[in-house]
């Protein structure tokens, strides 16, 4: 599931309500 994450951008992943939920463990803002 990360793999699909990483993939994506930063911004799709945020638009989705994703970003911050999965990849959490990513402290960058």
């Amino acid at each position: 599931q990360k793999k699909l994450l990483k993939n994506c951008s930063k911004d799709q992943l945020e638009k989705l309500g994703i970003y911050e939920e999965k990849m959490e463990d990513s402290d960058e803002d």
